[in-house]
């Protein structure tokens, strides 16, 4: 049996303004991401995502249960946009492979304005 193994990393230039700091805060209580993954704030306020995981976002419900079946990666993405600085992007790239073969990599970029996707397919 393959296991898929993949590594996620951030930007780390976009410094989320401090006045919409605890509203992003409370965007993210509102998702949970795989276990090696960090997705959050750091302490001076840069937004960043690293790990030796998917980037992958599913829902947390305020009673604490997780639904592990329903990737809303997108959704998230699009929640972060009015979060970004206008002029400013953040970037998330995922590159990934099983056994050496099936290799996949795409990047989000996401501005105030929205969220476009590149591949490996893509030109």
């Amino acid at each position: 049996m393959a296991n898929y193994e993949a590594v996620t990393v951030s930007s780390y230039d976009i410094i989320i303004p401090e006045k919409q700091r605890e509203a992003l805060k409370e965007v993210l209580k509102g998702y949970v991401f795989p276990s090696e993954l960090t997705v959050g704030l750091e302490e001076n306020g840069s937004f960043v995502a690293y790990g030796y995981e998917s980037f992958q976002a599913y829902p947390s419900f305020q009673d604490g249960e997780i639904d592990w079946d329903s990737d809303v990666t997108n959704e998230f993405l699009q929640e972060l946009c009015p979060f970004i600085p206008e002029g400013q992007e953040w970037k998330v790239a995922q590159v990934g492979f099983e056994k050496c073969r099936y290799v996949t990599a795409w990047c989000a970029t996401i501005t105030y304005g929205g969220v476009t996707y590149q591949t490996l397919d893509t030109p």
